[in-house]
């Protein structure tokens, strides 16, 4: 049990740090990234940033701010997409 939960310590614990990494690249470069496919449902300027292979940092820039607006896994559908009922 103590194993478990020290490892799961220390995964959470890298994964604020790569995320705390990712905020900060922006600092620098937050023009670098691509439009979100959200960017159409939020409207305006969103772009996202991938960090972690799997986690999708969606922000907005507003005049010389970075705003994070949501953190999601890539797996998951983007905001605003509807399910295919298909599926």
């Amino acid at each position: 049990m103590w194993k478990a939960k020290n490892h799961s310590i220390s995964v959470a614990q890298r994964w604020v740090l790569a995320y705390d990494a990712a905020v900060d690249s922006l600092e620098l470069l937050a023009t670098r990234s691509i439009a979100a496919p959200e960017a159409e449902y939020l409207g305006g300027d969103v772009r996202h940033l991938l960090f972690k292979k799997n986690f999708r940092l969606i922000y907005r820039i507003v005049g010389q701010e970075v705003h994070v607006l949501h953190v999601r896994h890539a797996a998951r559908l983007w905001l605003g997409q509807e399910p295919d009922e298909d599926e």
